[in-house]
């Protein structure tokens, strides 16, 4: 069965300095026209740090889209002038105040596939540095916990931990035997 779509047409909706939204016109497997709203991004990175008494940094933040104060890993966009390791760095020192000695690339995952061309660049850092000088965005408002993996775990299955990058470095960090849970 094909499943791919053509793209007929697109149109810029918004064009912002944080984002681009696009509306193309696609001809679906079917022959049926269909609008597809999509976002246009530069990719963003995510750090799952491991300190040395085997505790992960979590991040708790207010995501207004969703209306609910999550658990995260460190992660954020990736600035176009940046590489991805240089922007996994970036992050965990703004959200931290950390720096490691070793960053290990986990994988990729995409947020948002069906409406967003954002792929996020997944690492583990381990050797941390630790420090209380954060560097937060101006519009960042976040606290930070070292929480050990097991209570992480918990925290996973009781349902209170559900943000996409944060369970996929979580899994590519067991499925390397970076971790166990």
């Amino acid at each position: 069965m094909k499943l791919e779509e053509k793209e007929l047409s697109r149109k810029r909706v918004l064009d912002e300095s944080s984002m681009t939204i696009n509306a193309s016109e696609v001809l679906l497997p079917d022959g049926k026209v269909r609008t597809r709203f999509w976002r246009e991004h530069d990719g963003s990175v995510g750090v799952l740090a491991l300190d040395e008494e085997g505790r992960i940094a979590i991040v708790r933040q207010y995501r207004f889209a969703i209306q609910r104060v999550t658990y995260e890993i460190p992660a954020g966009h990736k600035e176009k002038e940046e590489t991805e390791l240089e922007g996994a760095k970036r992050e965990l020192f703004e959200e931290t105040g950390s720096t490691a000695d070793r960053f290990d690339f986990l994988g990729y995952m995409t947020p948002s596939g069906s409406a967003s061309t954002e792929k996020t660049a997944l690492y583990l850092a381990t050797g941390i540095h630790k420090s209380t000088a954060r560097d937060l965005d101006d519009d960042e408002f976040l606290s930070l916990e070292w929480i050990g993996v097991k209570d992480f775990n918990e925290l996973v299955k009781s349902g209170e931990v559900w943000d996409p990058k944060t369970l996929c470095a979580l899994y590519y960090a067991v499925a390397e035997g970076h971790l166990s849970i």
